[in-house]
């Protein structure tokens, strides 16, 4: 089973116009209703993959419900804090040209509700195989509530998955995270290297086995994903550039589900980088398997 948070669960409400325009009434053809966030997208890609995924988040009672039931999978498990504030919804309107989004405001949240998610996962954590833990929108859930949680995941011996960005990067390498997804722009700043060639990607990652890290990805907008381990490096390349413009989070959730399942390494980057190319609104229809598994077919990945 993989374990992972979300420190900001939004109902999303979808309309289809035709034309929509400002001012006058719009009639909607269809809507759709879906609940989304950082953790919540990605456990659903996980459940949809068929593995097991135990999802911590917190809902309020009136929203909370229709949330959990628009999620409905039995390979997801939610464990949840009850909040008195209401979670945050989303309206999206999508005609022919645009889309217009309107949002709630986000909860504010009691430092006893903050601490009752922190224990949530504290609680659940030994239950798990694999600990995914992605960089959240809200600062609650970022800084030392985010390195905590890798903290006691390397204490209990329970291999994580962790993306951050730079703001957050030096208090995770800190924790000595198993598996480190790192942008290589931001990577490049914390270690004041310069990474264009595989070389200078292992020269870099050699600085982060030096703190404790396990593992690292290194991905690149431009020059693709180089996968570092201790005893061997990998490198991910694509005819096509736009097959790295990813989203960090799924690629996480897609190197989490390699390691559940034991994949070997060049298999996981394959299944990360792929599972990174899925539509960021996957929850208006199923995850496509077939198309996931044909995508990593196309990869190339040597060892260096």
């Amino acid at each position: 089973m993989i374990i992972t948070i979300d420190g900001n669960p939004k109902l999303i409400r979808e309309f289809l116009v035709d034309d929509f325009r400002l001012k006058v009434a719009n009639e909607f053809k269809h809507e759709m209703v879906f609940s989304q966030g950082i953790g919540t997208s990605c456990a659903n890609l996980i459940a949809q993959s068929k593995e097991e995924v135990l999802l911590v988040t917190y809902f309020d009672k009136e929203i909370g419900p229709i949330y959990k039931e628009k999620l409905g999978n039995p390979y997801l498990t939610i464990e949840d804090v009850t909040i008195k504030d209401s979670i945050q919804e989303e309206v999206l309107i999508q005609d022919s040209k645009e889309s217009t989004f309107l949002y709630s405001p986000m909860p504010r949240l009691t430092r006893e509700e903050i601490n009752g998610l922190f224990i949530k996962f504290q609680e659940q954590l030994p239950n798990a195989h694999v600990a995914l833990l992605l960089q959240q929108e809200r600062d609650y859930f970022t800084g030392e509530f985010f390195s905590e949680c890798v903290r006691i995941a390397y204490q209990k011996a329970i291999p994580n998955v962790v993306y951050t960005n730079e703001k957050d990067l030096d208090k995770i390498i800190g924790e000595k995270p198993y598996f480190l997804l790192v942008k290589k722009e931001d990577l490049e700043k914390w270690t004041n290297l310069k990474i264009n060639f595989s070389h200078e990607a292992e020269k870099a990652a050699n600085i982060l086995f030096d703190q404790g890290v396990g593992n690292v990805l290194i991905i690149s907008k431009d020059t693709g994903a180089i996968l570092c381990t201790k005893e061997k490096t990998f490198r991910l390349s694509s005819d096509k550039p736009k097959d790295f413009q990813l989203n960090m989070n799924f690629v996480a959730t897609g190197i989490a589900l390699g390691i559940e399942r034991k994949y070997d390494w060049e298999t996981i980057l394959k299944l990360g980088v792929a599972i990174g190319q899925v539509e960021e609104y996957f929850g208006r229809k199923p995850l496509d398997s077939a198309k996931i598994k044909e995508t990593m077919n196309k990869f190339k990945v040597k060892e260096i």
